[in-house]
């Protein structure tokens, strides 16, 4: 329940934001990397204003399914996270971009084993660059270091203790709060 009240919230701020009497400067487009062969998410950034954006992103976007004679497993990921982020020009080619980012996320895992649901949220906040290619093209390298809360349940099909659930907090600065975006300004 309190994820649908999240991702309305996060949908009336964007909507409000989009259909207000101002004029909108910029729109992007993006997809950002966790390395340079794996998409992590997609990103859509709005600006009314010069230099700062709203940033939505579909995160860690995964969705898998093996099956063997014996044995299957079924996976998927999904997080979403709406960016306030503000650019500083460092010169006509580089910017440095700061901001909050709260996000959401969801986790869904099942197989012959048991099953497990899981849900967070976290706020992070970016510090990268933007490097502008062209004139509709930029590079952007950022690190997003977050507090987080997760929780998760899980149930086993063949176990004296059917269910477990857990709940961790923590702060993350791992790898996968690295990203490099290609952006295309619309």
């Amino acid at each position: 329940m309190k994820l649908k009240h999240i991702l309305s919230v996060s949908l009336m701020i964007l909507l409000s934001y989009q259909t207000s009497h101002s004029q909108v400067v910029n729109r992007e487009v993006g997809l950002k990397f966790s390395s340079l062969t794996k998409i992590s998410g997609l990103v859509y950034k709005i600006s009314k204003k010069e230099n700062s954006f709203i940033k939505l992103s579909v995160l860690n976007m995964s969705f898998n399914l093996n099956r063997r004679d014996t044995f299957s497993n079924y996976h998927s990921n999904l997080k979403f996270a709406v960016g306030f982020e503000k650019r500083k020009d460092l010169n006509e080619k580089f910017q440095f971009i700061h901001g909050f980012e709260p996000y959401i996320s969801g986790y869904y895992g099942d197989n012959n084993i048991g099953n497990q649901l899981g849900f967070g949220a976290g706020l992070g906040y970016i510090l990268g660059f933007q490097y502008k290619i062209s004139e509709h093209f930029y590079l952007n390298t950022e690190v997003t270091p977050s507090i987080y809360f997760n929780y998760s349940e899980r149930n086993y099909k063949r176990s004296l203790f059917p269910a477990a659930n857990s709940f961790h907090t923590g702060f993350n600065l791992s790898k996968d709060a690295l990203a490099i975006s290609f952006i295309y300004r619309i």
